[in-house]
């Protein structure tokens, strides 16, 4: 089945709707999706939709949560998601953040109790948008050992650079700490199936040399 990028933003929204989520939770976390998929990074677009929406309907996220905005210092903000979507509560302290960056040349923002931010890329291409060059990390549970460990100390945290290009799309950069993201391993384990490593190589590769800026 193939669908525009239009219609994968209304069936999210809708579905998002649909579970519990109000517009400004449903919104920016649909156009997260939309986002996802137009760069083919489908495990967290409408591959994850589902579980967006059973964490939704079980409470797991809060569908109408209304974030809190903190200046630590005039460097510093923070962002309390109160359990809903990340998305929305970065944009509701995108405007803020981008005139404390611009103020004191540089600027940190954190948002805490949030549910999964998904693809990294979506929050550092916004900023590109703004003009503004950044760092964006995100926490996890322990999945991979160190290079010659057994045991699981890190997780594979996505880690994401933007920076705005005059008169081109911003280089977006939007990666995992690991081979691959664990969310490819669960859905693959899921499936019943995981890749042989010739095919793992493989689809290294082609992820590396297709790789292009969000817009």
């Amino acid at each position: 089945m193939r669908m525009t990028l239009a219609e994968v933003y209304d069936l999210s929204l809708a579905a998002l709707r649909g579970s519990g989520a109000d517009a400004f939770q449903a919104e920016p976390t649909a156009d997260s999706v939309r986002e996802a998929e137009a760069e083919g990074i489908r495990n967290v677009g409408l591959g994850y939709l589902p579980i967006y929406c059973e964490h939704l309907r079980c409470g797991k996220v809060v569908g109408n949560a209304d974030p809190v905005m903190a200046e630590i210092t005039p460097a510093l903000l923070r962002v309390d998601a109160r359990h809903g979507f990340a998305h929305p509560a970065f944009l509701r302290a995108l405007p803020r953040f981008a005139e404390m960056a611009e103020t004191m040349g540089v600027a940190a923002l954190s948002i805490t109790h949030s549910y999964s931010a998904g693809v990294v890329g979506w929050f550092v291409a916004k900023l590109a948008g703004e003009g503004l060059v950044s760092l964006a990390f995100a926490n996890s549970s322990a999945s991979i050992a160190p290079w010659g460990g057994r045991k699981a100390m890190f997780g594979t945290n996505p880690i994401g650079l933007g920076a705005p290009r005059k008169g081109h799309p911003p280089i977006v950069v939007d990666m995992a700490s690991s081979a691959t993201a664990r969310v490819n391993i669960v859905q693959a384990l899921l499936a019943e199936h995981l890749p042989s490593m010739a095919e793992r190589s493989m689809a290294l590769l082609v992820t590396f040399s297709t790789s292009r800026p969000m817009r």
